[in-house]
């Protein structure tokens, strides 16, 4: 069965993509949350380096203006991400900080 006919994974809004952090954009902008309010959500989990699809669950916190903390739930994974006035990552500590200008 192709992972994308997979019926596990109907019903998803979200798609969080490894190697990029463009996918947290998604979810940011999206829930538009004010400052100090958080949501869970489901997502699929696409591992690009282990080829492998997964459903998890992520919480995403607003605690600044330009500033979230993303908590993987399953694995107690998280880091505080800073975003554009546009919601764009700009720096994912420990895996990506945007260098270039517009």
């Amino acid at each position: 069965m192709n992972h994308f006919d997979n019926p596990d994974f109907k019903g998803f809004q979200y798609i969080d993509i490894s190697l990029t952090p463009f996918t947290n954009t998604l979810p940011i902008n999206n829930l538009q949350l004010k400052i100090g309010d958080s949501q869970e959500i489901d997502i699929i989990y696409i591992d690009l380096i282990n080829n492998d699809i997964t459903p998890v669950r992520q919480r995403y916190t607003r605690t600044d203006l330009h500033e979230y903390l993303y908590e993987n739930i399953v694995s107690d994974f998280t880091a505080r991400i800073q975003v554009d006035e546009n919601g764009l990552v700009l720096n994912y500590p420990g895996l990506f900080k945007k260098i270039a200008g517009n």
